[in-house]
């Protein structure tokens, strides 16, 4: 579920296996973008039943739950509580992340500012960006999705707001977000 409140503000609650392996499950908020985009959000709140719920900015080539895809995320303060940078490369194959040593925590709920940015329309390379401490944004990551096997991504892609609660039981509270 998802709706939208304030100024611009979105709560987005969702169950789901998870946002990796070589398939996803999760609720996405979505827009198309054509081109370039540059995402931003402040995380206010994430609330889970999983050490790995996680909320994210996300682009991905299609809405299939194998799609190629890559998302700056946080987990929940009651659980990893750290920034992170995933991505599949391989439609329906395994995810990857940036290893436990590179990640940042701890997660600056109430102002957790993550941003995920593709500059050119004609490149796989996306930056992601976290606001570490005051307003600075500081470029985490910079990951450039293979083309060798399936090309670009397309010109067209999916950018939005990512909830997962890492489990996928129907009895299991859902993972809650503010974006």
């Amino acid at each position: 579920d998802a709706f939208s409140f304030g100024e611009g503000g979105y709560f987005v609650a969702g169950g789901g296996a998870d946002i990796w392996g070589a398939a996803d499950g999760f609720q996405f908020v979505y827009q198309q973008f054509t081109g370039a985009f540059d995402m931003i959000t402040r995380v206010e709140s994430l609330s889970g039943p999983n050490t790995w719920t996680k909320a994210a900015v996300m682009v991905r080539e299609s809405l299939e739950p194998g799609s190629r895809n890559s998302c700056v995320l946080v987990t929940r303060t009651a659980g990893q509580n750290l920034y992170n940078m995933q991505w599949r490369d391989v439609t329906d194959a395994a995810s990857a992340a940036k290893a436990g040593a590179e990640r940042f925590s701890p997660v600056l709920y109430p102002n957790a500012w993550i941003r995920l940015v593709r500059e050119n329309a004609d490149s796989n390379e996306l930056k992601c960006y976290i606001i570490k401490e005051g307003t600075t944004w500081e470029l985490y990551h910079t990951y450039t999705l293979p083309d060798a096997t399936e090309g670009l991504l397309p010109g067209t892609v999916y950018v939005g707001m990512a909830v997962t609660s890492h489990d996928n039981n129907a009895d299991v509270a859902l993972a809650e977000a503010i974006f």
